[in-house]
């Protein structure tokens, strides 16, 4: 089998800060930040699959791909007496150049799963990867993805899973990069940015928080 694929896709990362601040016409207000940053991935790359059996297979695939950038801190000043919104503002940030990579990648599949409505119930499933990535930045991926499925009493299905995913080499913990989240749906399902509340973030400024930075690593 063989294919081409077209891909754009945002990652949004962010961190959240509160204080206090006069108004005008006196008083003291609530001040939110929001910084948010945006990397938005465009890729063309084309995929050939070599099947063994109709559960194993191996995939290799090549293209080229270029990553940019944006970010912003919007600002939300509200009233300590009334919770009123008195003001709210997006200021645009510096931003860097965009990347040009060029990637190739080679895994090797098990799918034998069988799904019910919602997701399998039996079987096992793997995905062992690796991709190498050279251009503006030089660093190789490694994934490993196991999962297996049992059925000790029916309806009930037990779900085990492992997970290893990451980036190697000399550009691999550039900045210009989105962090390794644990939180993008397509690794496991977890927080998004507006899952936070600036009051969760404790000692926090513009540029961190500390409950969201426990989901980077």
């Amino acid at each position: 089998n063989w294919g081409i694929v077209g891909e754009q896709t945002p990652y949004v990362t962010g961190a959240f800060a509160q204080g206090l601040t006069e108004v005008d016409g006196g008083g003291t207000g609530l001040v939110q930040q929001t910084h948010r940053i945006t990397q938005t991935n465009r890729a063309v790359s084309g995929i050939v699959q070599y099947p063994f059996s109709r559960a194993h297979r191996v995939e290799l695939s090549g293209g080229v791909r270029r990553i940019s950038f944006d970010q912003d801190i919007e600002t939300q000043i509200f009233s300590l007496n009334t919770g009123q919104l008195l003001d709210e503002f997006t200021d645009e940030l510096p931003r860097p150049d965009a990347v040009n990579l060029g990637e190739t990648s080679a895994a090797l599949v098990y799918d034998s799963s069988l799904f019910g409505v919602t997701s399998p119930i039996l079987g096992q499933r793997y995905r062992f990867e690796y991709t190498q990535v050279a251009g503006t930045l030089t660093y190789s991926g490694v994934l490993a993805d196991f999962r297996r499925y049992f059925m000790p009493a029916r309806p009930f299905t037990i779900a085990l899973r492992g997970l290893h995913y990451g980036r190697y080499g000399r550009n691999s913990e550039d900045g210009r990069l989105s962090p390794l989240y644990i939180g993008f749906p397509g690794l496991v399902r977890g927080y998004e940015v507006t899952s936070f509340d600036a009051d969760e973030c404790g000692l926090a400024t513009v540029s961190g928080c500390q409950a969201f930075d426990q989901t980077i690593g």
